[in-house]
């Protein structure tokens, strides 16, 4: 099969490189000593979805730790794809504390990362291997910071993948089967990007195979690509989101799915994301202008970049069972078409001479400001850091409550220096793996997706019910902050589930601290926004006063004031005695909660007219009681019959 991938543009012979070599080898060395000594150097809380991963590879060898709790709530998942990250750290779990696991396993992935793009270029030609420094430049991109885990590395495969079929074509056995065994293993470590790696593998056959040849080199490519298609065959099949995944679509303005093209991707202030955007931008521009004098890997890269950018660009943030759906083509569009900058040019002698310094000078600067950025992450969560090493032990479920916006950051996820990265929507694992227990927002029970899957009853313990994410988003507005009964409202209702919780694991503000007190919450940790607390309550009964004909069938609600989800209800059969009776009221809060009392006299089953409510409720037969410590009774009296 005839490519003319290793020469330049227009077919003359690459001008000489004295000691190109050994300088560009002492450069890559460089930076990637540079790339290491950043990732590595800073014990920084992960972020985003990276506690989920840390945790699921961390129980793959401790789910049966004693005193832990792990193995009452949890059981291994089996899962098809998604895997590879989680698998590698699991292995490194094993030998090393979950933190150097961690570190170890982010330089590893960033190095592969690196040099995929090194290799990819290089496969392009001699001269065009500069342009993979850009695999530096762009190794701490979003998808790192993120969470997004197995994503990066499945593309960072893909590019091992992309280089070598451009190095060695698709015509022979070897590279075939090697190329079999890459899409494989990348499917298994992420299915989509696979799924892209495959079609321009299938564009590059169509593209750089002579037309007598073209039909054995495509039925060749999709051999290659057979098992990787089984392994995505079998993840669909497999999968039931049991309601995990989300349900909604979100679409982005204009002007900020354009601003996405380069903050989503490379990220971090304008002068750290827009270069390289703006490099693929201007090359791929150009390499369609010289279309005739393309060589057959760089029309595939034009090709399958502009194609990607385009659904980058025109597809929703947000789908149907997957969140950010449109950022994920933005690696591959934009490194694809920055790889077409004309370094080959025969009129480049300023361009020859300026690229190879440039790259290296953005890549340094880029990996400088991720320095940075991990000094930051680590100053504005020292709080989180230190009560994570708090010497607690827990074993049963857990409940993480952040009601303030992310330390040292901006309320809106687009504001942030990261667009959508929330540094602490994910931290409840790593306290589960110090302290113990199970955090009730967790990455388990998704088909093949997931390492962890729940155990039900008899063989395990259910975990108790949640509040759905959300509240906690909405008071972080400035809208919210003026409005201190939206606050009342939305901690009684999240504060409602935490009788069911061995702790809670709260991020607020000293008077959101205030109130977790004197609503029966004992702290065991505290420091700055942080507070740890198990629930204690205040005991309290309730006095049912039946009417004089006795106790009819009685519906008793009762919950947290002003929330009005109920968190305790029982169904009190009829009797004929019209004594007093006294029930306790399970995990009653201290402080203000509602009651809700009916007698149904006519035995419907509903409230109508001729039953009965506790005497002073009000319309809605609610009655208000503020609960004191000690044995406190709420008294309800069989009030008028209603009309």
């Amino acid at each position: 099969m005839a490519d003319a991938t290793t020469e330049p543009e227009g077919g003359s012979p690459p001008p000489p490189d004295p000691g190109g070599g050994r300088r560009y080898w002492a450069i890559v060395v460089a930076l990637s000593i540079a790339l290491v000594t950043v990732v590595a150097w800073v014990d920084y809380l992960p972020t985003n979805d990276g506690p989920q991963h840390i945790f699921a590879a961390y129980l793959q060898s401790h789910l049966d730790d004693a005193g832990r709790g792990w193995n009452r709530y949890l059981e291994h998942g089996t899962p098809v794809t998604g895997s590879g990250v989680v698998l590698l750290l699991g292995l490194l779990d094993r030998v090393l504390p979950w933190q150097a696991a961690f570190r170890v396993a982010l330089t590893g992935l960033a190095l592969v990362w690196a040099w995929s793009v090194l290799a990819l270029a290089a496969s392009l030609g001699p001269r065009r291997r500069w342009l993979g420094l850009l695999g530096f430049a762009t190794a701490l991109n979003w998808q790192l910071y993120m969470g997004l885990l197995s994503c990066y590395l499945s593309t960072a495969v893909g590019f091992l993948a992309l280089a070598l079929a451009f190095r060695h074509g698709l015509a022979r056995l070897r590279p075939l089967l090697l190329l079999a065994v890459l899409l494989t293993l990348q499917a298994s470590v992420h299915i989509v990007p696979a799924a892209m790696t495959g079609l321009v593998l299938v564009l590059y056959a169509r593209l750089s195979a002579k037309p007598a040849a073209r039909v054995r080199t495509l039925a060749g490519t999709m051999l290659a690509g057979l098992p990787a298609v089984l392994v995505g065959v079998v993840a669909m099949l497999t999968t039931s989101d049991g309601g995990f995944l989300s349900r909604y679509v979100t679409s982005l303005p204009l002007g900020q799915r354009l601003v996405l093209l380069a903050r989503g991707f490379v990220s971090g202030p304008a002068w750290r994301a827009w270069p390289v955007t703006a490099l693929a931008l201007a090359a791929g521009a150009l390499a369609f202008a010289r279309w005739r004098k393309l060589p057959g890997a760089l029309r595939v890269l034009a090709v399958g970049g502009a194609a990607l950018l385009l659904l980058a660009l025109v597809t929703p943030l947000h789908i149907r069972g997957w969140e950010f759906f449109s950022v994920r083509f933005l690696p591959y569009a934009t490194l694809f078409l920055a790889l077409l900058a004309p370094v080959g040019l025969p009129q480049r002698g300023v361009l020859r001479r300026a690229t190879p310094p440039a790259l290296v000078l953005f890549s340094l600067a880029a990996m400088a400001w991720s320095l940075q950025h991990h000094r930051f992450l680590r100053r504005a969560h020292v709080d989180f850091l230190a009560g994570m090493r708090a010497p607690l032990q827990r074993s049963g479920p857990r409940l993480p409550l952040f009601v303030e916006p992310p330390p040292g950051d901006a309320p809106e996820d687009w504001d942030r220096s990261v667009p959508y990265v929330t540094t602490n929507l994910h931290v409840g694992p790593l306290f589960a793996l110090n302290q113990g227990g199970v955090p009730a927002y967790l990455f388990a029970g998704v088909g093949s997706i997931h390492f962890l899957d729940y155990r039900t009853p008899p063989d395990g313990l259910a975990m108790p019910p949640r509040p759905a994410r959300g509240h906690e988003w909405e008071l972080w507005q400035p809208e919210a902050r003026q409005n201190p009964l939206l606050r009342e409202r939305a901690l009684a209702h999240m504060l409602g589930y935490a009788p069911a919780y061995e702790d809670v694991i709260f991020w607020g503000t000293p008077a959101d601290h205030r109130v977790l007190r004197a609503r029966g919450l004992q702290p065991d940790f505290v420091q700055g926004g942080l507070l740890i607390a198990h629930f204690v309550g205040c005991p309290a009964r309730l006095r049912l006063e039946p009417p004089a004909e006795g106790l009819p069938p009685t519906l008793v609600l009762t919950g947290w004031w002003p929330d009005t989800r109920p968190t305790f209800s029982t169904i009190l059969p009829p009797r004929a005695s019209s004594e007093p009776l006294e029930i306790p009221l399970v995990s009653s809060p201290c402080g203000p909660i509602w009651v809700r009392v009916l007698y149904d006299v006519n035995r419907d089953g509903s409230q109508s007219p001729g039953d009965r409510t506790c005497r002073g409720a009000d319309a809605n037969a609610v009655l208000r009681h503020d609960v004191v410590a000690g044995e406190d009774t709420v008294l309800c009296a069989a009030g008028e019959p209603m009309p």
